[in-house]
């Protein structure tokens, strides 16, 4: 399963963002589930 460039676009930013500010990678993971079950 793969999403297109844009919307891989928008969860590398909000990853990247995420990441800035310290959010452990237990969060990240529970947002990628998030955005599959979506």
């Amino acid at each position: 399963m793969s999403l297109g460039n844009e919307g891989q676009n928008k969860i590398n930013k909000l990853t990247e963002k995420l990441s800035t500010e310290g959010i452990n990678s237990t969060t990240i993971k529970q947002i990628d589930v998030w955005f599959k079950k979506n």
